[in-house]
């Protein structure tokens, strides 16, 4: 059951964070055929546009700790639960605080 909900908790953060990796930090103005009229400078993008492009760098970390999660799940059932407990306390802060800092060295808003 534990690993199951851990499956499932892991593929739910996959989705945020492939939608979250869609948004990617605002380099270009990327335009709507759905508006009629775009935007000529970019902090002029709706709110959740912009929201959306400045959390767009946590998207590979979340994937990530998804990933981590899903994995975990799938191992729940060799570990007892005091060492799954440790496990994902310890995995997952550490896969998102690596894949954080290594985005954090890519160039961006050239």
């Amino acid at each position: 059951m534990i690993g199951s909900l851990l499956v499932t908790i892991g593929l739910a953060l996959d989705i945020v964070g492939v939608a979250l990796l869609l948004a990617g930090p605002r380099v270009h103005h990327r335009p709507s055929f759905l508006a009629l009229e775009q935007p000529e400078d970019p902090d002029q993008l709706p709110t959740l546009r912009r929201w959306w492009s400045t959390l767009g760098p946590l998207g590979l970390p979340t994937v990530c700790s998804g990933f981590a999660l899903q994995m975990l799940g799938a191992w729940s059932q060799y570990l007892a639960p005091h060492e799954l407990g440790l496990a994902i306390g310890v995995t997952v802060p550490v896969v998102f605080l690596t894949a954080w800092l290594l985005i954090r060295q890519l160039p961006h808003r050239d």
